[in-house]
């Protein structure tokens, strides 16, 4: 039987997930794109448009929380947690990795790149995920 849901815990897990989305969304582009390319992209996006990306995000955040609590098992967390952010990797990295590459047409360094990005982002989660959202024990009858 599964655990009942926790709806603060999975807030607070949704949250930190958007939080750290975040985070490592603008680390990733300081550290990839030369600081010219960042400023000029930062400067063409319009506030609707960044408005979209962040409501992507805490979509994200909230169904990455969401779908975390249906699988929990009897590990310690943070290794559910890592189990979880794997398999998210495997179903969001590298299908978006060879679609890149060939629908976009971005150079293959930089489809790595944002695979890579994508796949530890992922693990972080999972990881952040777990260790936020431990299910209370149920009660003894």
């Amino acid at each position: 039987m599964r655990p009942r849901l926790d709806v603060k815990l999975w807030l607070i897990a949704s949250l930190a997930v958007f939080v750290l989305i975040s985070i490592t969304t603008y680390i990733a582009r300081v550290i990839y794109f030369e600081p010219s390319v960042s400023a000029d992209a930062a400067g063409t996006t319009d506030s609707m448009a960044r408005l979209w990306v962040y409501l992507g995000r805490l979509v994200f955040s909230v169904m990455f929380a969401y779908v975390y609590t249906w699988g929990i098992g009897m590990k310690a967390a943070w290794m559910e947690g890592l189990r979880f952010g794997f398999w998210i990797l495997l179903l969001i990295s590298v299908p978006t990795f060879f679609h890149n590459l060939v629908m976009t047409k971005i150079p293959t360094e930089e489809a790595f790149f944002q695979m890579l990005h994508t796949g530890v982002e992922a693990l972080l989660c999972g990881i952040l995920v777990g260790w936020i959202y431990k299910p209370k024990a149920p009660a003894a009858a």
